[in-house]
This record gives C-alpha cells, sequence and structure tokens, in this order.
C-alpha cells in the first residue's frame, strides 16, 4: 500500500490508496508499506479484499493521524485467516458490530475507489 493517502479533512476518508500485489522477486523504496508475505496469489488477493473493507480501514482511521502510513497504524486490525475472502458483512458479523456501529463506520469512511 502507498505510504503517502489520500488527504483532506473531510468525511468520510478514503484512509489510503488503493492496495496493490507485487509480482513475485519485486522491490520496492520506502514508497510503498509492506503489509504481508500471503502463501499464495489468493491469500494475497485476499488480504487486499479485507484491506478494501471499511472495517479494516476504520480500523486504521483510529490510529493514523497523517497523510503518512507507518507499521503502529495497523496495530488495531485483527489478523485474519487468508484463506476467506473478507466483505464487510462478514466482519461487521464476526465481531458483532451493531447496525449503529456499521452507519457510524459508514459515515467515516468511503467506499473504496470512490472518486476523489
Amino acid at each position: 500500500v502507498s505510504k503517502a493517502s489520500p488527504g483532506g479533512d473531510e468525511y468520510p476518508h478514503a484512509v489510503f490508496s488503493m492496495p496493490l500485489v507485487g509480482v513475485e522477486n519485486s522491490v520496492c523504496t520506502e514508497t510503498y508499506l509492506i503489509i504481508d508475505t500471503p502463501g499464495s496469489i489468493d491469500e494475497a488477493n485476499n488480504l487486499i479484499a479485507y484491506m478494501k473493507t471499511k472495517f479494516f480501514r476504520f480500523l486504521v482511521s483510529l490510529i493514523k493521524n497523517t497523510q503518512n502510513i507507518a507499521k503502529g497504524c495497523f496495530a488495531f486490525v485483527p489478523v485474519q485467516d487468508l484463506s476467506i475472502e473478507w466483505t464487510d458483512a462478514l466482519l461487521y458479523e464476526k465481531y458483532g458490530i451493531t447496525a449503529e456501529e456499521i452507519e457510524f463506520i459508514d459515515s467515516m469512511i468511503k467506499p473504496m475507489g470512490a472518486e476523489e
């Protein structure tokens, strides 16, 4: 994921730019953060799906206070089984997120890919 994220003080926030899967044996500069090294392309794609959820990005937003993302910004994000393609609905059910809490998350976090 890009280290620098979309900025702005208005809500809802994007939190970070579209994550991507790096190809095998590639390298990156400090422009990007490596979030994980899954064991397969399917797991990597499931990690991307997880990162694109409002749930994941909301938890990052609770710590992230600048346009730059650091390792510590992911401290509240629970590790998931990457054999599953996570969605907000699955995560909300797993963690017992209420309708009121979902409404709050929706007010704070833009859908991934929404125009900046």
